[in-house]
């Protein structure tokens, strides 16, 4: 960031660095006008490491999770189960304010290494 600017609001978050090569910048602010309530979520999820949500084959629409990447049996979590944890209650995607991303007046140079380097 350039010396000289006190940056206290976004304002001044894009002036301080909109001359650094190759950086946009871009304000998002998120919706937090609802209700806050406790999400809903499936018993052990911490324990898992990977998870895939298969849309075909026998596992169709099933939530499959691993402890660890390729070892041990997938740990199946059905629709019906998923369904479930959610008690009925509808989840809204959500809506934050985006604002346009600066463009970069420069571009981003990345020196090659070099054989004739000294260290």
């Amino acid at each position: 960031m350039r010396l000289g600017y006190d940056v206290t609001e976004g304002e001044h978050i894009v002036t301080a660095v909109k001359d650094i090569c190759g950086t946009s910048v871009a304000n998002i602010e998120p919706n937090r006008n609802y209700e806050k309530k406790k999400k809903p979520t499936l018993p052990g999820i911490s324990n898992w490491f990977e998870f895939r949500w298969p849309i075909e084959g026998e596992y169709t629409g099933y939530l499959c999770a691993h402890s660890l990447p390729n070892f041990g049996k997938w740990k199946t979590f059905s629709p019906a189960i998923i369904q479930k944890t959610m008690d009925n209650e509808t989840q809204e995607k959500p809506t934050p304010i985006l604002s346009d991303h600066t463009i970069p007046n420069s571009k981003w140079i990345i020196p090659m290494p070099s054989n004739n380097s000294k260290w």
